[in-house]
């Protein structure tokens, strides 16, 4: 019987392990999709198909590759006009929407005449794919690349990064409009199936590989119509973006051209230039021509090569002397008998265009940012109590449209690379105006907060940092020296003395050798020197081990304390030590090992003697017993 509960008990915990087992799987683990044998939520980075061990930090994937990047053979039909403007301020992350009525479309115009333009300004003397295929090649292909992006018009092209709202991260095209506005597809900004408008979009004007002859900057606002962020209708895929800095002031721009839709700039020859992914990974520029198609009053089609990477760039015309933009590129259909086309510039979307950027104008704010790292530094890179001032300098240009007065730089010290008002003050310095496209440096010195604690800290500013000044842009009013660090290291050293006692724990005799020892405290300045002194005969640099040979018997102080390379001082320590005679040492051991022997002896003698005299008595007291028992 008991065998038995014995049997039903284990089986009992067998089946409890087995079910605590299940419940702790992950519970997509067990969910396959029936078509492909991996749950959904996983498939779409199975499909990256990136190999373990050759895994970027970050993978760019062209926009196109998005799914929300649906088109069918069949042109649009329109339900709505769908040309409501919508804005969205990507610093404070709103989005505004103003109404419009329904565009009236203006008829065919019997002349057929160009009805604006806007000319461009050449460069400053100052200055996967999922559904249907994006990728459509006429042969031949007659790509060329782009080697001298530094030079207009080719500086004006841009490449746009762009990170989604879910995180994803996705490369388009644009092109540079004006001093601070880029034109792209509506698609790179506004991802319907990644969240909608886009967390972050950097600009890079003429980027070639590695190269980026102007540098980059940053989109702050970005509008387009409700027709595409509402209803995703290829018709108004478009947008324009304002970026944090006058951009066009050095790579020049291209201009902006409408005409009627039968007009023959868009049947003639259009050039496109732009970041195709199929080519050196989209990270250089390729330019191409080819012959327009058709035009209706919304869209542009025309022959030329594109590919996933290239939504957004400009297809324009050139007559010899001057480019314009009339078109963005942004689609193409499943195969080679269909042209390419994009979002045409119609004359709605060309005044459109001009307010933008007239607001923009109209309403001029000071831009204030640090000019660069290479403009800034601070000394020295060690502090203590005994040398705590630091002196820190920068150079602070001002980049928006309108002079700005007084305002504040303060410096702290940092833990990590991101500073903040949290972080260590330093101090403030007090600038008292700055121009427009002008810079001024600024500067501070003093010493170190006293509760800061040792250790590496970065340096770095907030200019304005209680928000005072209304900026064009409040997200480029911070920066960090991350090249170099400060140590401050306020801890003095540790010294310590080692040797061998002759005799209890500080007895010693004339051949005993001491020898001292010092370190700083973790991620210290570094022991710079080591002091001793024997009684009062004077400090002295320690260099090597020591004996009290020339030292009378008796009781001895040694001294000793070190110092770091921010001369913080160690507190004196004293070891107290008992010179002894080493033949008088002698003496005594041997007296006290005969005594211990001498006692030994005895004691092994006075055993043998009591044990001797016990057995005797009780051999004699037995026999007694015995004769008096016969008695009996």
């Amino acid at each position: 019987m008991r065998k038995s509960l014995n049997l039903a008990f284990i089986i009992m915990i067998c089946f409890w392990n087995i079910h605590l087992f299940i419940s702790l799987l992950p519970q997509n683990s067990l969910r396959q999709s029936p078509s492909k044998g991996i749950s959904e939520e996983n498939s779409k980075y199975i499909e990256l198909n990136v190999t373990e061990g050759n895994i970027p930090e970050i993978v760019w994937q062209p926009i196109e590759n998005s799914p929300d990047y649906k088109l069918s053979k069949e042109r649009s039909t329109i339900i709505t006009n769908g040309t409501s403007i919508v804005e969205y301020d990507l610093i404070r992350k709103i989005e505004t929407i103003t109404h419009r009525r329904d565009i009236e479309i203006i008829g065919t115009d019997k002349n057929s005449s160009i009805n604006k333009q806007i000319k461009g300004v050449p460069l400053s003397t100052t200055g996967e794919i999922k559904g249907p295929q994006t990728s459509t090649i006429f042969p031949p292909d007659d790509r060329q690349r782009i080697t001298n992006t530094d030079e207009y018009p080719w500086g004006s092209i841009s490449k746009l990064y762009i990170t989604a709202a879910d995180d994803t991260t996705w490369m388009g095209s644009g092109a540079i409009i004006d001093e601070f506005h880029v034109l792209t597809a509506g698609h790179n900004v506004y991802l319907h199936d990644n969240g909608g408008w886009a967390s972050s979009v950097e600009v890079v004007p003429g980027m070639d590989g590695t190269y980026e002859p102007f540098g980059s900057a940053m989109v702050t606002d970005m509008r387009s119509y409700t027709g595409w962020t509402q209803d995703e209708m290829d018709e108004h895929d478009w947008a324009v973006l304002t970026l944090d800095t006058k951009m066009g002031d050095y790579t020049g721009w291209l201009g902006l051209q409408t005409a009627n839709p039968s007009h023959s700039i868009y049947t003639g020859t259009v050039y496109t230039a732009g970041y195709p992914g199929d080519l050196d990974y989209g990270e250089k520029m390729y330019y191409t021509s080819g012959s327009g198609d058709s035009a209706d009053e919304y869209n542009h089609w025309f022959w030329l090569d594109s590919a996933p990477g290239q939504s957004g760039s400009p297809v324009w015309t050139y007559d010899g002397s001057n480019r314009y933009i009339m078109s963005i590129l942004a689609y193409s259909y499943e195969n080679v008998t269909y042209p390419n086309f994009g979002t045409r510039i119609n004359q709605d979307k060309f005044d459109q265009i001009s307010i933008w950027l007239n607001e923009d104008s109209s309403n001029p704010l000071p831009d204030l940012r640090d000019r660069g790292v290479e403009y800034s530094g601070f000394s020295p890179y060690q502090l203590s109590l005994e040398s705590s001032n630091i002196d820190i300098f920068n150079d602070i240009e001002n980049i928006g449209f309108t002079p700005v007065g007084t305002f504040e730089v303060s410096f702290y010290l940092s833990t990590d690379s991101t500073v903040s008002t949290n972080d260590f003050l330093l101090g403030t310095d007090v600038i008292t105006s700055l121009d427009v496209d002008s810079y001024t440096e600024s500067t501070w010195s003093g010493p170190l907060p006293t509760s800061i604690q040792d250790g590496n800290y970065y340096v770095g500013w907030i200019i304005d940092p209680s928000n005072i000044i209304d900026e064009f842009n409040e997200n480029n009013n911070k920066q960090i020296i991350e090249t170099e660090m400060v140590l401050v290291d306020k801890t003095s050293p540790s010294s310590s003395i080692f040797y061998t006692p002759k005799s209890g724990t500080n007895k010693i005799d004339k051949n005993t050798e001491f020898s001292l020892s010092a370190i700083d405290t973790y991620g210290g300045s570094g022991v710079n020197i080591t002091y001793y002194q024997i009684d009062n005969r004077g400090m002295r640099e320690y260099l090597e081990e020591f004996t009290l040979a020339q030292y009378d018997l008796g009781i001895h102080k040694i001294y000793y304390y070190s110092v770091d390379n921010l001369q913080n001082i160690e507190k004196v320590n004293i070891e107290v030590v008992i010179k002894i005679d080493l033949s008088d040492s002698e003496i005594a051991l041997r007296i006290g090992t005969v005594m211990g022997v001498v006692v030994l002896e005895i004691a092994v003698y006075l055993f043998v003697v009591k044990y001797y005299l016990g057995i005797r008595s009780l051999t004699k007291f037995n026999i007694m017993r015995r004769s008096e028992d016969y008695s009996n």
